[in-house]
């Protein structure tokens, strides 16, 4: 979780700045997940105190595009969730076809989540080839669980 360099004033400052947020975090998590006794948090943990702009994760501008990676949508990188393969941050936003979808995909699923009664999590899959039309996706596809006692029949229609 890099800190934006032109909000850091010093080495010190970073130190601070980043046990501030974890405190934070601590704060945030430990009411909401009483089946654990006290959440543990490690941010940075390739941090080294005294190495100066070596040992800080520092960012420009906020994005992971800066080391030649990108953010995915929902700005979660997650192992183990499905996920598109593209960076939405520094594509074209008219022509990427990558970018469009991915960012097609999450809003969709979103609106399904929160427009349809009974869906409990939602995936969305949109594929396409280089060179097809942006508007025949090869491949949309859904995936929706249920909140207990709802009744797929009943949701369907509403996803499709």
């Amino acid at each position: 979780m890099p800190l934006l360099d032109h909000f850091v004033a010093s080495e010190a400052s970073y130190f601070v700045q980043k046990e501030e947020m974890r405190t934070a975090l601590i704060a945030y998590l430990n009411p909401r997940f009483t089946q654990l006794r006290c959440a543990n948090i490690s941010l940075n943990t390739l941090d080294r105190p005294g190495a100066g702009l070596a040992g800080m994760d520092l960012s420009v501008l906020g994005t992971s595009a800066e080391a030649g990676r990108g953010n995915q949508i929902n700005g979660v990188i997650a192992l183990n969730r499905p996920r598109g393969s593209e960076a939405t941050a520094g594509k074209n936003p008219v022509s990427h076809l990558g970018k469009l979808y991915n960012v097609l995909s999450h809003l969709l699923a979103e609106r399904i989540y929160r427009e349809i009664p009974g869906s409990a999590q939602v995936v969305v899959w949109l594929c396409n080839r280089i060179g097809a039309p942006i508007n025949e996706a090869q491949i949309a596809a859904m995936q929706v669980k249920l909140e207990p006692g709802a009744n797929f029949s009943q949701i369907a229609d509403p996803v499709r």
